[in-house]
């Protein structure tokens, strides 16, 4: 299998980060209001927006919390708020009730790359280098050690074969 020209998630991130924006504004909060619920700072979360600004999983998943709107959703490509059925969010929220949505969110994208790597037959060492990672990312990534970015980890879903989201939907 040949390596995957590497464009450090520049689609991903900019999916994410008009989707965001679409939703943010369709709740009628500011920058400045999403701000003090995830404690996360307005110019941050303006770049964000952007599109100018790498964002980590923990991040990404206290924005999507903030908007009511699961991380999978916001990160898949042609989101409209205005048709979004709000039964998606009441479902997840009860997934995260009880848990920080930035661990659960940790904790699925975990699950679900382990489970499309086996799916596709690779071993981690062959997904590190089919996805141009350094050695290890594959099994930091599986075994939650640190707090990836969007960049580091958009280059692992088309080499087992899924788009983006996948990694980071409920089953």
């Amino acid at each position: 299998m040949p390596k995957l020209d590497k464009k450090p998630g520049s689609v991903e991130r900019r999916i994410f980060s008009t989707n965001f924006r679409a939703a943010r504004q369709y709740t009628g909060f500011t920058i400045q209001q999403v701000s003090e619920i995830t404690k996360i700072s307005a110019p941050f979360v303006s770049m964000v927006e952007s599109g100018n600004q790498n964002v980590t999983v923990l991040y990404m998943a206290e924005l999507s919390y903030a908007v009511q709107v699961p991380l999978y959703v916001l990160l898949t490509p042609g989101f409209k708020p205005e048709t979004f059925d709000n039964s998606t969010w009441d479902a997840y929220y009860e997934l995260v009730r009880l848990a920080k949505p930035a661990v659960l969110e940790q904790k699925m994208l975990a699950e679900k790359a382990r489970y499309y790597r086996k799916q596709a037959g690779l071993r981690q060492a062959q997904v590190d280098q089919l996805a141009d990672f350094r050695v290890g990312t594959t099994t930091d990534l599986e075994r939650m050690t640190g707090n990836m970015s969007i960049d580091v980890i958009a280059p692992i879903a088309p080499v087992l074969g899924i788009p983006f989201f996948q990694l980071f939907k409920p089953n």
